[in-house]
């Protein structure tokens, strides 16, 4: 018989946000090392397409379309008691071998493994405080799981000793595009200019456009009018809000707004591009979207102050339009410069950072869950 896993998590799917991304990756995952993968999820979000073996949905809330940002509603709550609720029902039914649950969903994940003595790991976000009740779930966890680095000093703080494990994020496409895509892609921007620069501005909802980079790229159209800018993210209020406030001065100005993309068109896009700018926190962890910038051997220019941790590939840059112009000129007419980016990038994704790498790390965890199970060595339950 298939062991089976059920992964339980409160966050609404969407299918181009990191942590969406890394579900579809841990499911894949999961299934490559022989587990029958079943999710239970809000049903909100997007339609999520996965080699899961069945996707499980707790009752809506009546004209309900998305979930309040405080942590605290009602909205909240009833999604908390119709997700807890439904675990156990299929906890009772189908015997699974092991529980992930994921952020706010460890609380549910917590109850139904303590109930029905299955086996839990509990998967703490990055760059989040482990509070009172998370570690309250993580004593109770038989494995605690991060993307974070920073996961494993607080956990040994609360006495779980070898019960916490680092299992970094991949990038989002499985493999970097083929020169046949990317060539369309510069083909198309460029409108047939083939030496035409293009610089590609990925930003996300927190950070749509970053500090004074439109002043600055205003600028630099007065000097530079044969550089393109792709801008990618932001929703759509905070597109036409950086739309005005480009073309407000600079009509004229190249500017291309594609939105949100799917994993494999940002691959596209950051191969295309001559380079690249980000947003990256001032943590030391390297986000997802960094990662698909090595994937595409995109050099990056990302904000900085100086007092970041340096890493490989990245070139930071002051929030003064002047600075900003300088380093994009520099690196637009650089081409060693770009390269030897792009060279760093590429080595940071050592083993681990590759799917099979991943898959490894899943298995390993697993299987490391398991066999103190076996041994009834298991979370202070």
């Amino acid at each position: 018989m298939t062991p089976a896993v059920l992964i339980v998590s409160a966050t609404p799917y969407r299918s181009n946000r990191a942590a969406g991304i890394r579900l579809l990756h841990e499911v894949d995952a999961l299934t490559l090392s022989g587990y029958a993968v079943e999710l239970l999820l809000p049903p909100l979000g997007d339609p999520i397409y996965s080699s899961a073996r069945q996707v499980h949905f707790p009752p809506r809330f009546p004209l309900l379309r998305g979930l309040p940002a405080r942590r605290l509603s009602v909205r909240r709550a009833w999604y908390a008691l119709t997700l807890l609720h439904k675990a156990l029902r299929l906890a009772l039914q189908r015997h699974y071998t092991l529980v992930l649950g994921i952020a706010e969903g460890s609380l549910a994940a917590c109850l139904v493994a303590w109930f029905c003595r299955i086996p839990l790991i509990y998967e703490h976000p990055p760059r989040r405080p482990l509070g009172p009740l998370k570690r309250w779930i993580a004593r109770r966890a038989d494995l605690l799981l991060s993307p974070s680095r920073d996961i494993i000093p607080k956990a040994r703080a609360i006495g779980l000793g070898s019960r916490v494990s680092y299992l970094p994020d991949i990038p989002s496409a499985i493999q970097p595009p083929s020169p046949a895509q990317v060539a369309r892609a510069q083909s198309i921007w460029a409108g047939g200019h083939e030496k035409q620069p293009v610089i590609v501005i990925v930003g996300t909802r927190r950070d749509f456009p970053f500090g004074t980079l439109p002043e600055a790229i205003k600028q630099l159209y007065q000097i530079r009018p044969d550089i393109q800018y792709v801008f990618i993210g932001g929703t759509t209020r905070q597109i036409a809000t950086l739309r005005r406030r480009l073309c407000q001065d600079t009509p004229e100005l190249p500017a291309r707004f594609s939105g949100c993309l799917q994993p494999e068109s940002l691959s596209i896009a950051l191969a295309a591009s001559t380079f690249c700018i980000l947003h990256l926190p001032p943590a030391e962890e390297v986000p997802m979207r960094l990662l698909d910038a090595y994937l595409a051997s995109a050099p990056v220019l990302a904000l900085g102050s100086g007092e970041e941790v340096a890493l490989p590939g990245v070139r930071r840059c002051l929030d003064e339009p002047s600075e900003w112009v300088r380093a994009m000129v520099d690196l637009v007419d650089d081409g060693e410069g770009r390269a030897r980016l792009a060279r760093e990038g590429r080595g940071a994704l050592g083993p681990e950072r590759t799917p099979g790498g991943f898959a490894a790390g899943v298995a390993t965890c697993c299987g490391f869950v398991l066999e103190l199970h076996n041994r009834g060595k298991v979370g202070m339950r």
